[in-house]
């Protein structure tokens, strides 16, 4: 069998849903996971992951929730967007800045 070639192929995106784009990916997760255990030296007691369900709201994406030592509520949050990640203030809902990529977002919060 020979192989046959095709000169006027058109490569097209393969389309990925609206939702899907507000995940975060294995890379991320492992990126996290790895800042969590690094940033207690910076007084962050724990990062918790939330990956929304079928039945959320499609327009929430996953969000980590950061935590300070011996604080009940998360000091700050870092959401997926559909071109980068959002760091806000939950108690506050102040969004603080937008970033390329996981690693710039966790690197932005203040020790």
């Amino acid at each position: 069998m020979h192989e046959q070639r095709i000169a006027s192929a058109k490569v097209i995106p393969f389309p990925v849903p609206a939702g899907r784009a507000r995940r975060l990916s294995a890379r991320d997760r492992i990126h996290a996971a790895s800042w969590a255990v690094t940033a207690r030296q910076s007084g962050f007691s724990r990062v918790v992951i939330h990956t929304d369900l079928p039945d959320d709201d499609p327009e929430l994406g996953d969000f980590l929730l950061i935590y300070r030592d011996g604080a009940l509520w998360a000091s700050w949050a870092v959401g997926c967007a559909a071109h980068g990640f959002t760091v806000w203030r939950p108690a506050t809902g102040v969004t603080v800045g937008w970033f390329p990529n996981l690693l710039q977002a966790l690197e932005s919060l203040p020790a």
